[in-house]
């Protein structure tokens, strides 16, 4: 199960897609518990009107194909959309063995497609370079498509596609009331409101319990999203998602995650041909953070912790390829060498999502490439403590909703 989109497929292609596999039945591990980024460590055990199921991991739903061909995700049965894809793999290395100019086109994929006994077991959206070179869709399968003014034709699949087809009509509904930044494009925009605002509707402590949301729909975890241009993919950008809650003498920040996107090329012994995009979500505090008005006003919002809490999101596919040193549920403390090799040096981040909860209502807003300050945030770790800088455009943002209460 899973929530996957396919935005504006004919102008300006995006693709979203959640990183939460589930599995029917009992948790078959010991230690009964995963880590969401979310959430935080929960019971990896659930039950509804459906019977029991269970969370076996985070697992990314996304993947290249091979030589810049094209980008696809999936929704449905894991180990089938492994299979398909495994198939494709044989046929690109078979023929490129002979051919080191050979590519795979749409027609290949569909061709394979057609003649896969489980394709009806999941779902593609995506898109593939057909045989002069032009991406074209490839849908396969989708739950829903929706005709917007703003994104275009876009196609959804998996069991979250009620919640991700909602945000996508209210967002182009109100697209005029947006502050827009010029610096990226309507979709997006999109793309990254989609990862941000799932994110933080899993937050909530009814999530699962309460019908509609995320875990109730076997979707969540965290939503990747990729941009598909002629000269390639743009990837997954490092982002701070922060969220605050005003209160009567100070705010109160939430959330604060950091993530970012790794990649490896393809390993010689990998049975898939394709590049490994990891991704880390960090927590960057395991605690609510208040400031009273007087200090936000006349101070930056400089923040210091020891603890910081992560979790490694790895592809899906990974747990099918026999690898004995896989390790499925990759989360826990980030500290000593860890720490010292992703925050020694100053990691300056250029993208923020803030959400504000002011009671009543909650605003969420973008930051994309500050025009003035290097970044909105900066994280570093020395001596044992991590220390987060927070720009004023941020805080003045902040202010702004306070004074118009």
């Amino acid at each position: 199960m899973t929530a996957i989109a396919l935005l504006n497929s004919e102008n300006d292609p995006h693709v979203v897609a959640d990183t939460l596999l589930s599995a029917a039945g009992s948790d078959p591990n010991e230690d009964k518990s995963i880590w969401l980024p979310a959430l935080g460590s929960i019971h990896s055990e659930w039950e509804n009107n459906d019977g029991k199921w269970h969370i076996p991991r985070l697992g990314r739903k996304t993947f290249a194909v091979p030589v810049s061909s094209g980008f696809l995700a999936f929704a449905g049965q894991c180990s089938s959309a492994f299979n398909f894809w495994d198939e494709l793999s044989t046929h690109f290395y078979s023929r490129q063995a002979y051919d080191p100019n050979y590519s795979i086109t749409k027609d290949i994929v569909e061709s394979i497609l057609s003649s896969n006994k489980n394709a009806y077991r999941f779902s593609l959206l995506g898109m593939v370079r057909n045989n002069h070179g032009k991406f074209l869709p490839l849908i396969h399968r989708p739950d829903a498509v929706i005709e917007t003014k703003s994104y275009g034709v876009c196609y959804i699949a998996g069991s979250g596609s009620d919640l991700l087809k909602k945000i996508i009509l209210e967002r182009d509904k109100t697209i005029d009331n947006h502050n827009r930044s010029t610096k990226i494009s309507h979709t997006e925009d999109l793309a990254e409101y989609i990862s941000a605002e799932m994110l933080y509707r899993e937050s909530d402590l009814k999530n699962g319990l309460k019908k509609g949301t995320p875990l109730d729909c076997y979707c969540g975890g965290f939503y990747e999203w990729y941009g598909i241009k002629d000269k390639g993919i743009n990837a997954l950008q490092p982002r701070i998602d922060m969220s605050v809650s005003l209160t009567d003498d100070g705010i109160v920040i939430t959330r604060l995650y950091f993530s970012e996107q790794y990649m490896f090329p393809p390993s010689s012994n990998s049975s898939v041909y394709s590049f490994k995009y990891p991704i880390s979500v960090v927590n960057l505090i395991s605690d609510f953070e208040y400031i009273d008005y007087t200090t936000l006003m006349n101070e930056k919002i400089s923040l210091s912790f020891s603890e910081v809490y992560g979790t490694y999101i790895d592809s899906t596919f990974s747990g099918y390829e026999g690898n004995p040193e896989f390790i499925p549920r990759l989360s826990g403390q980030i500290r000593g060498e860890l720490a010292e090799g992703m925050f020694s040096s100053l990691v300056n981040v250029k993208r923020v999502r803030l959400f504000v909860n002011c009671g009543e209502n909650t605003f969420c807003k973008g930051f994309v490439n500050p025009a003035i300050a290097d970044c909105y945030v900066s994280i570093q770790y020395t001596d044992g403590k991590f220390t987060v800088n927070i720009d004023d455009e941020i805080k003045n943002y902040i202010l702004g909703k306070v004074f118009s209460l």
